[in-house]
């Protein structure tokens, strides 16, 4: 479970600073949230647009983790989808920031890329506000489990009849054109 608070600070020049508080319920074993705020703390970092911003971690007196991170505006994928706003070029953005986040988790996809982890900052740049902790590594997937990568990445953001290799071109772009050839050929 994940509670999201939003806090807004007024500044004395300029626009306020806002900020995105997120508490996340522990899991019996510990892992989900600690596996989610290192990789925060990874990668969400100046000049990596792909993920929010992180802040700072906090521990609670009865050992709650809570976070803050950047807060990004703008509709989810999910509302986008639903308003039939969703456009080719999105997608291709959604598909091209999942790719960009395994790059930066040293070849570790997420594959909790549903539209709700998907928040449209500016009309265009899609961030995955929620990586999670599930992953794919790439380096050492079978070509079955990138099979199954794909067509879950081609139902979830896939155009009914239309071409999906926009999948394959934002591999090649964030991973480079030798991994996106073979991982094409071990899927195909």
């Amino acid at each position: 479970q994940k509670r999201v608070y939003l806090v807004e600070f007024e500044t004395r020049q300029g626009p306020p600073v806002v900020l995105r508080i997120v508490a996340k319920k522990e899991k019996a074993d510990g892992g989900s949230i600690r596996q989610e705020v290192d990789d925060l703390k990874k990668i969400g970092r100046p000049g990596f647009d792909r993920v929010p911003r992180f802040g700072v971690e906090l521990e609670t007196g009865d050992h709650h983790i809570l976070f803050v991170e950047e807060f990004i505006s703008g509709p989810s994928a999910l509302q986008l989808a639903e308003g039939g706003e969703l456009t080719s070029d999105l997608r291709t953005n959604i598909g091209r920031a999942v790719f960009d986040v395994a790059q930066a988790l040293d070849g570790q996809a997420p594959i909790d890329f549903h539209k709700r982890n998907f928040i449209i900052r500016d009309g265009r740049d899609a961030v995955m506000v929620d990586p999670g902790e599930a992953r794919l590594d790439l380096k050492t997937a079978t070509p079955e489990q990138k099979f199954l990568l794909t067509a879950s990445l081609m139902q979830e953001y896939g155009l009914e009849g239309e071409d999906n290799a926009f999948i394959f071109e934002t591999m090649r772009e964030s991973q480079g054109e030798e991994s996106a050839r073979t991982f094409y050929a071990e899927v195909n």
